[in-house]
């Protein structure tokens, strides 16, 4: 005689019991909230990888200024000038600030620090 337990014929007829299908029901709730929390957390690393990025980007070669750029720019610079302030302008000594935004390069040169160059 082959004994069947009540749990066997309800899995063969297809029939689960209550406590399975919450279970089922909890699996696939959690499932989903991973799924969202990974999208989530692929979102929030992508952009800050590419703010990333953005910040230390090598310029392409059609990005890049061309030589005489920064000459116009100095012309440029130089010709908004009124002439007595415009002559006085080679007797002072002149240097580039480079930094990260907001690093301080503003505040530095507000403080009128005294920048020493360096040793080549």
């Amino acid at each position: 005689m082959i004994v069947v337990s009540p749990s066997t014929v309800a899995k063969v007829a297809g029939q689960e019991s209550p406590s399975s299908t919450r279970l089922l029901v909890v699996l696939a709730v959690f499932s989903l909230l991973l799924v969202a929390a990974g999208v989530v957390l692929l979102v929030w690393w992508l952009r800050l990888r590419r703010q990333t990025d953005s910040d230390t980007a090598v310029l392409q070669p059609s990005q890049r200024i061309a030589r005489n750029r920064l000459q116009s720019i100095w012309e440029r610079f130089l010709a908004r000038l009124p002439s007595s302030v415009r002559t006085s302008i080679p007797s002072y000594e002149h240097f580039v600030v480079f930094g990260n935004s907001g690093s301080g390069k503003s505040a530095l040169i507000a403080r009128k620090v005294l920048i020493v160059p360096a040793q080549a």
